[in-house]
């Protein structure tokens, strides 16, 4: 199944996609009591929320079912006013999908500048949204190198008082030596100095020049995204600014599974010989880092880089050649999951229940649907 729009209720629809054949979920189900499409079976009018839940959770029944055991699954679900209070379906959600054995990844803000400007006058505007991250399995396709982030700002050379503040040995008072080897900031100087420690709490690796030699792809983005919507010209309805599914296509849905067992390949990422002998030890391991600290010479540091390679890629064996991972947006709309997919040379299934939306949304990946995927090479 590939570029395809199943058209009608998606509890009736899911059922056609056999088990554990998609990679990846990133759907926005109607809010309950928040807007009415004029479709007879439209979710969200339910009468009481905690019917609207109970469907919900039949959903996500369905697409444990469906999701490979490397499959991840996004969720976003806004909330709605009663008698002026929050009903907190979001949470309700989340703690519902707990219970019944999903594993929650992230609890993702998805923050908004633009948001619509609000009449109200007694509490905040909102703001923000809840993209609920799950996955089936503690082992699962992630890809966290694809969506790093840029430091905006380098953080300072580690600080020797915030190291020692659990004692307060420096601001008690520190000794003539560590007078002499930090400045009057407390962070610890360069010149002449053969060794430097790290904590477990450092926010950094430096050469001897104060040069930050962290993950030169940046740093992990965090469960704040910062995404303002975009309107769709053809629709008349909230939709997805693309940006967000792409992000979450990028570091949730492989770009290569094998064609017989449907396995996901990715690449295995070491750091190089020179910089894994900076970072000391072992690299991935900072056991009891805080109470002994971690000793480099910089003798051994003078030409390294801070770099990763690439080391080799998973293999199942299966030597069957590989396609494209496969997303399921089960609340389809006008396709913004889709086309975001198409870009990325991704396949994708929707479900959509208003025909009108899916027209909208045929047109609008119309230029895709006539192309022609190359098959992967190893």
């Amino acid at each position: 199944m590939n570029r395809e729009i199943l058209v009608g209720d998606v509890l009736e629809k899911i059922k056609e996609i056999p088990d554990k054949t998609i990679d990846c979920v990133i759907s926005s189900p109607p809010y309950w009591s928040l807007r009415d499409y004029s479709v007879e079976g439209q979710w969200g009018l339910e009468p009481d929320f905690h019917q609207y839940l109970a469907k919900m959770g039949r959903l996500m029944d369905e697409l444990r079912r469906v999701l490979k055991d490397t499959g991840t699954c996004w969720i976003n679900l806004g909330d709605t006013y009663n008698d002026k209070s929050r009903i907190g379906i979001p949470e309700r959600f989340y703690i519902n999908c707990i219970d019944s054995g999903w594993i929650a990844r992230n609890n993702i803000v998805w923050t908004k500048n633009n948001t619509m400007p609000s009449s109200v006058k007694d509490r905040f505007t909102n703001k923000y949204e809840s993209v609920f991250f799950f996955v089936k399995q503690q082992k699962y396709y992630f890809n966290l190198d694809a969506v790093r982030e840029k430091s905006i700002v380098p953080p300072k050379p580690f600080n020797v008082r915030v190291r020692d503040s659990h004692t307060q040995r420096f601001l008690q008072g520190a000794t003539e030596q560590e007078k002499l080897d930090h400045n009057k900031k407390g962070e610890r100087k360069s010149d002449g100095l053969p060794y430097q420690t790290i904590s477990k709490t450092h926010n950094g690796i430096y050469d001897e020049d104060g040069k930050l030699l962290n993950n030169p792809n940046g740093k992990n983005p965090g469960d704040l995204f910062q995404i303002n919507t975009k309107p769709y010209a053809e629709a008349h309805f909230a939709t997805f600014p693309p940006e967000l599914p792409t992000k979450i296509l990028k570091c949730g849905c492989p770009d290569k599974v094998c064609k017989k067992c449907k396995k996901p390949r990715y690449p295995i990422s070491e750091p190089t010989e020179d910089y894994a002998k900076l970072l000391g030890k072992s690299w991935h391991n900072h056991n009891d880092d805080n109470g002994k600290g971690m000793t480099q010479d910089r003798s051994q540091k003078k030409d390294a880089t801070a770099s990763y390679q690439i080391v080799g890629y998973t293999d199942c064996g299966c030597n069957a050649g590989f396609e494209p991972g496969i997303v399921l947006d089960c609340f389809f709309g006008s396709g913004t999951v889709g086309e975001a997919a198409e870009k990325l040379g991704l396949r994708w299934i929707g479900i959509e229940l208003n025909k009108e939306y899916v027209k909208l949304a045929k047109k609008r990946l119309g230029p895709y649907l006539n192309q022609t995927r190359l098959e992967l090479k190893a």
